[in-house]
């Protein structure tokens, strides 16, 4: 990834945190692949769920849901990034 301002750690406290939790981990590994220089990175919830199950098989979409892993917004603020959230539905009609 050529000229990628970001360095190992995306997050600054995701050394301690990430341990504890591969959300961290998984969500860094995304920022990092998904960066391309502009300061806009889009990641879909479903990418962050594919990357923690990636990271440790052990973990079920429920108990992501179940742990509210995905409520970490606040962390991010907190370490520099603005980050905003959109749900959205995607339907197509079937043949």
């Amino acid at each position: 990834m050529g000229g990628c301002a970001f360095t190992s750690t995306v997050f600054s406290v995701s050394n301690s945190v990430a341990a504890a939790n591969p959300f961290f981990e998984a969500v860094n590994n995304l920022l990092k692949q998904k960066y391309r220089g502009n300061g806009s990175i889009i990641i879909k919830q479903d990418e962050i769920i594919n990357e923690i199950q990636k990271l440790d098989n052990k973990i079920t979409r429920n108990l992501i849901f179940d742990k509210k892993m995905l409520d970490f917004e606040k962390l991010y603020r907190d370490n520099g990034w603005d980050e905003s959230y959109e749900a959205y539905f995607e339907f197509n009609k079937s043949k």
